[in-house]
């Protein structure tokens, strides 16, 4: 559960389990898009799936999952949502899962937005502001 109006959550995968948790993540995908509960729904609006393009920690693979917005209240875990959507597939699911993570589980962030600008710092529409820096000399 988050306790923020936005969430992050990072996943450092294995990458020689890549293909297991793009498996697993496309179960998820299909269990938030075809749930009949209102709350999944909700979830299934608000929940972005990304992989970085950077190699994470230790050559990891880096998944991003972004709740803008968060349904308060609601459970993001992903073996409650795969054991109600395939309870008979949920053993090994879980299995390819849990067993794809190259560090002890995921690192969730509840994001803040920030709402107090900071003395000194640009108003909002001003343009950024430009460092004039000689032109160099042409070579004699």
């Amino acid at each position: 559960m988050f306790a923020s109006e936005q969430g992050l959550l990072f996943n450092a995968i294995r990458a020689d389990k890549v293909a297991d948790f793009d498996a697993v993540l496309a179960k998820v995908r299909s269990a938030l898009a075809t749930s009949t509960d209102p709350v999944r729904r909700q979830q299934a609006a608000g929940w972005k799936f990304y992989k970085a393009a950077e190699p994470g920690p230790n050559g990891s693979v880096l998944y991003v999952f972004v709740m803008d917005p968060v349904v308060k209240g609601a459970d993001y875990g992903i073996a409650k949502l795969l054991a109600d959507a395939y309870p008979m597939e949920i053993r090994d699911l879980y299995r390819m899962y849990s067993g794809a993570f190259a560090t002890a589980g995921q690192t969730i962030l509840n994001l803040q937005p920030v709402v107090n600008v900071p003395a000194g710092a640009p108003k909002e529409g001003a343009k950024p502001a430009t460092l004039d820096m000689p032109t160099p000399a042409a070579p004699a």
